[in-house]
């Protein structure tokens, strides 16, 4: 065993139990389940822990976020050989946003997987993403590089990501938004302000943060609309220059 597993099962037919549940997630049995456990064990379910005792996710996450972004460039670059270097970052920084794995997370059902210690028990919507990158982590330590490609490739990229909704909104007020966070290596989440009507009366406030504060806020009749609009509310604000 790679790392001391925090004891978070009162007996083995509940380490089992959760096991089970990791392979129905997964759609594959993994070789290794310890770094499956690890990769959904957040930092604050080992807080009280003596330091160097026990695990968590950050380390897998690190692993993962290389490992992804390796498959997404490999993928797009293949697929899309008429696009420049400039083209084919935009296309990886919208493909690979926190918004964007924090969604995927949530769709595989990871939400319900991960360990940790939470204020009222509510899961902060980044903590699923950086769970996701952990599992990613996880599969290439367990199954090695070629596997992971795979998988990436089947179960995450072609199942929850549009690529031809990316190559027509790469150079959009969001797109340029997040290329212009990774370069300034700043953080940036959505959040839902209110959510009313139905049908054509549908309507969504949304508000994007840069590093935890309100940069813009927009509204539409549908959560990609106004995440757009608060985009380039914030572009405005951030006085980033859109081509």
């Amino acid at each position: 065993m790679i790392y001391n597993i925090f004891k978070v099962f009162n007996t083995d037919d509940e380490r089992k139990a959760y096991q089970k549940k990791i392979q129905q997630t997964l759609g594959f049995k993994p070789g290794a389940f310890e770094y499956y456990e690890m990769a959904m064990l957040h930092s604050s379910a080992t807080a009280n822990q003596k330091k160097g005792k026990i695990g968590h996710n950050e380390r897998l996450e690190f692993l993962g976020d290389s490992v992804l972004d390796l498959i997404i460039a490999d993928i797009l670059f293949l697929q899309y050989p008429d696009k420049d270097e400039g083209e084919l970052t935009r296309m990886r920084s919208v493909l690979v946003n926190r918004a964007q794995l924090n969604y995927i997370a949530n769709e595989m059902g990871l939400d319900k997987l991960i360990i940790g210690n939470f204020v009222k028990n509510i899961l902060p919507e980044d903590v699923k993403g950086n769970a996701l990158e952990a599992l990613i982590g996880a599969i290439y330590l367990d199954k090695g590089f070629a596997f992971t490609y795979k998988y990436v490739k089947k179960k995450i990229i072609e199942k929850y990501i549009k690529f031809q909704e990316v190559m027509h909104d790469h150079r959009d007020y969001k797109s340029e938004l997040f290329m212009w966070a990774q370069k300034n290596k700043q953080h940036i989440r959505f959040e839902t302000v209110s959510d009313t009507g139905k049908g054509e009366k549908k309507r969504y406030v949304i508000n994007v943060l840069v590093a935890g504060k309100v940069a813009g806020t927009g509204e539409g009749g549908s959560k990609k609309k106004a995440e757009q609009l608060a985009c380039k509310n914030a572009c405005k604000k951030l006085n980033i220059n859109i081509k």
